[in-house]
């Protein structure tokens, strides 16, 4: 039986680290940002649902709305269930299903608009993991240190690209 040492931000037992890679590991958020739509990109599931409409009118008046409606809403839903969240927490970072150990970090840089555009254009790595939404102009650039990893770094769309790499920086600090 191992014994627990409360201080050390690396999971000693089991029950730790699958807290960890769950994305529930110990401390508040540091960092929390869902990367929602822009008003524009929410706007294409009323205009869908007017083509569905128009496309269904001969068929009928009540199929037309009916389908115009169930397309809008399962747009919208589809929209709120593909939203991943950026989280930073003592010890992690997490992009919707992807995880990060702090430790494995070798440096951290917000990007401006033509930094990240440089990213997605010239400057793409087919080897990073990227988490991109088009919409969103400004990013994080956060190195991968870690030798058995094939990843060379994350690239992380924001709308908080400095908030976000000062809390990666905090929860490196708190290893």
């Amino acid at each position: 039986m191992t014994s627990r040492d409360p201080s050390s931000p690396r999971p000693q037992t089991a029950a730790d680290l699958k807290a960890l890679l769950d994305g529930r590991a110990a401390g508040p958020a540091l960092f929390r940002e869902r990367l929602w739509p822009s008003p524009g990109i929410w706007s294409l599931s009323l205009c869908f649902g007017i083509m569905m409409w128009l496309a269904f009118l001969p068929v009928g008046f009540t199929p037309a709305v009916l389908v115009a409606v169930a397309t809008a809403v399962a747009i919208v839903l589809l929209m709120i269930v593909g939203t991943p969240a950026v989280e930073v927490r003592p010890g992690l970072v997490r992009c919707g299903a992807a995880r990060l150990d702090v430790e494995s970090i070798g440096g951290v840089a917000p990007l401006d608009a033509e930094e990240v555009r440089h990213l997605r254009g010239p400057g793409f790595a087919a080897a990073a993991f990227t988490c991109q939404r088009g919409w969103l102009k400004t990013g994080v650039r956060i190195e991968v240190a870690d030798g058995h990893d094939p990843t060379p770094f994350w690239f992380l769309s924001s709308r908080k690209p400095k908030a976000l790499a000062a809390a990666v920086e905090r929860a490196r600090a708190i290893r």
